[in-house]
């Protein structure tokens, strides 16, 4: 049956679509998805798994049957297979999970998940790219801060359940094929001006002497404090190169329980957590825009490395990226993406970040 259309330039018609399979926290076997575009050099949409691990993506029937018989097929089951439907035929319905394993990892290895109609070997109607990524290790050394006063009096300890932080910052970055091995908690104790606040004015204040305590070379060492400074600060990442830049004795991340009314819950750390790392594998803020000028298109806003992690209220869909919300306000997403799209120049995060993983030290 022909379809009119009124057609200028290109119209593409989407019967299928990906996504990501659950919402709220990133999660270990649910990948983002990113689904940005329909260009050039990646004409679908990408996910990552890790070789020897799975990964849940969810398909959604957008113009087509919902009892439409459809088939999803691996184009190379020795680097990614389908596990669930274990028979490849998709279930009835607006959508079904599809459970992939990783078979074979590359840097990475590329597969087509194709969808066929009719049976496992009729026409393609979708295709979604699945790069299975060999696993690459970062060490990870957490510490729990204890700041006293000058005497050594009154100290007060951050709060921080780093384990939990810990998780999702490897929920986030394995879907690249970046995996963390946390080092034992370091726990400190130091005297500064005031208990349980690291001074930041004039800066770098005591920022440099946290950073040289019992600092673990050869990993990124992120630091808990109960606060930093007196104003809205609630995290600080230097990077090697950024670490220079500032005269700092050591790289790292520094991480605050609090700022004023704003309190880092888990989800809040572990994404902040995950994106100071970011920083440390060569990525940027998308598109390298800083504020005032900070992208605020929905893309970023579902970024890791979006300039912010709380995004202002829209009032509108554009409010939810997906991973929930904190205050009324949505968080900042985890995806790192995969695609290269032209218009932005900091695209292709998750190649950029292997790739200074490799060549290190970061």
């Amino acid at each position: 049956m022909g379809i009119p259309l009124s057609v200028y330039g290109e119209r593409r018609v989407v019967l299928l679509r990906w996504r990501r399979a659950r919402h709220g926290d990133p999660h270990l076997n649910y990948p983002d998805v990113d689904n940005r575009a329909t260009r050039a050099p990646e004409l679908a949409p990408v996910v990552g798994i890790q070789a020897g691990e799975e990964a849940v993506v969810r398909l959604e029937r957008r113009a087509i049957d919902p009892n439409a018989e459809l088939h999803v097929v691996s184009s190379d089951k020795g680097k990614v297979d389908v596990v669930l439907p274990a028979d490849g035929k998709v279930p009835s319905g607006p959508h079904a999970d599809i459970r992939l394993s990783g078979v074979s990892g590359g840097n990475p290895n590329e597969v087509k998940l194709e969808v066929r109609f009719g049976s496992a070997t009729g026409p393609i109607v979708s295709i979604l790219i699945v790069r299975c990524f060999s696993r690459r290790r970062v060490v990870m050394t957490p510490h729990l801060v204890t700041i006293a006063g000058p005497t050594g009096a009154g100290g007060i300890a951050s709060t921080a359940n780093v384990a939990a932080i810990m998780s999702h910052v490897r929920a986030i970055w394995r879907h690249c094929g970046v995996d963390f091995t946390i080092n034992a908690t370091v726990n400190d104790t130091l005297n500064f001006a005031s208990p349980g606040v690291v001074s930041d004015t004039p800066f770098p204040g005591e920022v440099a002497t946290l950073l040289s305590t019992n600092w673990v070379p050869n990993s990124i060492n992120a630091y808990f404090v109960q606060r930093i400074g007196a104003g809205g600060t609630l995290g600080y990442g230097f990077s090697r190169p950024s670490s220079v830049t500032f005269a700092l004795p050591n790289p790292g991340i520094i991480l605050a329980d609090r700022a004023g009314p704003a309190v880092h819950d888990t989800a809040w750390a572990g994404n902040d957590l995950a994106h100071e790392a970011g920083h440390f594998f060569q990525l940027w803020h998308p598109n390298n825009q800083q504020p005032p000028t900070e992208r605020e298109d929905t893309w970023s806003r579902r970024m890791l490395m979006h300039n912010f992690n709380t995004q202002p209220i829209m009032s509108n869909w554009k409010d939810d990226n997906g991973y929930g919300a904190i205050g009324g306000s949505a968080r900042r997403g985890a995806l790192v993406t995969h695609k290269d799209i032209p218009a932005i120049a900091t695209d292709r995060e998750c190649t950029t970040a292997r790739n200074a993983i490799v060549a290190g030290p970061y």
